[in-house]
């Protein structure tokens, strides 16, 4: 479950089955095809984790996160502490979309470029243009990093109000498209 922008909720059954009865539980997150990594382990009587993920939102993450606990038995009467591991399961959080609706390309170095901001996205499929008034495209970009200087045709375009179009999916291959206008000052 998803609890927030930033929070992924995690709850779990209590593991029933073991003479010795559960000590803790190890909670593991996946991040697409990279190993699983030990994020936290809780005591016994607790069943449920908040995960922050916000230092992922602005990476290069496409947003897919996948989870597994573990449980870890205590000393039973044959001296032995088993563990068992849980189902994996997966979430991916909404997308994030942040267009500025104005910026100062005057190299002061506040705001100097204009690009979107995004995360939990599918950064492979993305487009970024500007249009002018006439509709003419004055700036293309694939690459989620690069933005816009302000410049057209070797001129600094100021007090001009233009159009954006961003063209992304989410993880999951839905399409995205955001049209709106901004203001160059």
């Amino acid at each position: 479950d998803q609890g927030g922008s930033y929070v992924n909720k995690l709850s779990w059954e209590p593991y029933l089955n073991w003479n010795g009865g559960v000590t803790s539980y190890n909670i593991y997150r996946v991040l697409g095809s990279n190993s699983p990594v030990l994020i936290t382990t809780v005591a016994s009587n607790i069943l449920k984790y908040e995960d922050d993920i916000s230092q992922f939102s602005a990476s290069s993450s496409d947003g897919k996160f996948c989870y597994y606990v573990e449980a870890q038995e205590s000393s039973n009467q044959f001296f032995i502490s088993e563990t068992s591991k849980s189902n994996k399961v997966c979430t991916e959080p909404q997308e994030i979309i942040f267009i500025p609706n104005s910026f100062t390309p005057n190299n002061d170095g506040l705001n100097d470029t204009f690009r979107p901001i995004i995360g939990f996205a599918n950064f492979n499929n993305y487009t970024f243009r500007i249009y002018n008034r006439l509709g003419q495209v004055i700036f293309e970009s694939n690459d989620i990093f690069i933005g816009w200087d302000g410049e057209y045709k070797d001129t600094l375009l100021t007090d001009e109000v233009l159009i954006y179009e961003v063209l992304i999916e989410t993880t999951g291959g839905r399409p995205i498209k955001k049209i709106g206008h901004f203001t160059v000052f």
